[in-house]
């Protein structure tokens, strides 16, 4: 789940600045790929999550501002 706030300041009629701020993985979940799953049938750990965590699989938070003119 990506969330994200802005809220946009007015200086006059021509000029504002926005701030923004970005979370991608907002509840900080585990997102593995199908292509990690170990799908061997002979394999001791056979749907194991293994070779490695592929991909994003962490909190992201970014901040930004935007001045407009």
């Amino acid at each position: 789940m990506d969330f994200s706030v802005s809220k946009s300041i007015r200086f006059h009629e021509s000029r504002s600045l926005q701030f923004r701020v970005e979370t991608f993985n907002l509840f900080n979940h585990f997102n593995p790929t199908p292509a990690s799953v170990d799908r061997n049938l002979t394999s001791a750990t056979y749907g194991m999550i293994g070779g490695g965590v592929q991909g994003l699989t962490t909190r992201v938070i970014q901040v930004g501002a935007k001045f407009y003119f």
